[in-house]
């Protein structure tokens, strides 16, 4: 998710240095650059919500030795993960156009920007937990593969 989050930050950042973002200009880059970044935007905010939502707050608590036979530990993390989604996104309804009005197109789609690469930033303790995990199930099955 970090890479999705530095892949589409990337693009906003093209979409900014063309220079036209933002000025009326609607020159055909421009409008490219802006499809591509709502595209890329669409698909790092819609595609993973699900996993982060269900998998990844389950799997984290079993890491940490927490939603084990059915302590419910796994369920309310997950429902934490989309409540605290669901109010930012109504945060957002709100807080979107004024921040238009405030910094125009080009300075929300930076702020916008800027807010990606901070969850990014955000996510990779998780990524982290994720990565010793897996590598410690590599090691375990290497290690009892080698025994037979």
């Amino acid at each position: 998710m970090s890479m999705a989050c530095a892949a589409t930050f990337a693009v906003w950042a093209g979409v900014v240095a063309s220079g036209d973002a933002g000025s009326g200009g609607g020159g055909v880059q421009s409008v490219q650059l802006n499809t591509l970044a709502m595209l890329a935007a669409g698909f790092t905010i819609s595609g993973p919500d699900g996993i982060l939502g269900g998998a990844v707050s389950k799997n984290l608590c079993e890491y940490n030795g927490k939603g084990v036979k059915g302590d419910g530990w796994g369920p309310a993390v997950s429902g934490y993960v989309n409540g605290c989604a669901s109010i930012g996104v109504m945060g957002m309804s709100a807080l979107t156009p004024r921040l238009l009005g405030l910094l125009g197109w080009s300075g929300l789609f930076g702020l916008l920007a800027t807010m990606m690469v901070a969850a990014a930033a955000l996510s990779l303790p998780a990524a982290m937990l994720e990565a010793r995990h897996f590598s410690s199930v590599a090691a375990a099955a290497a290690a009892k593969k080698k025994k037979h």
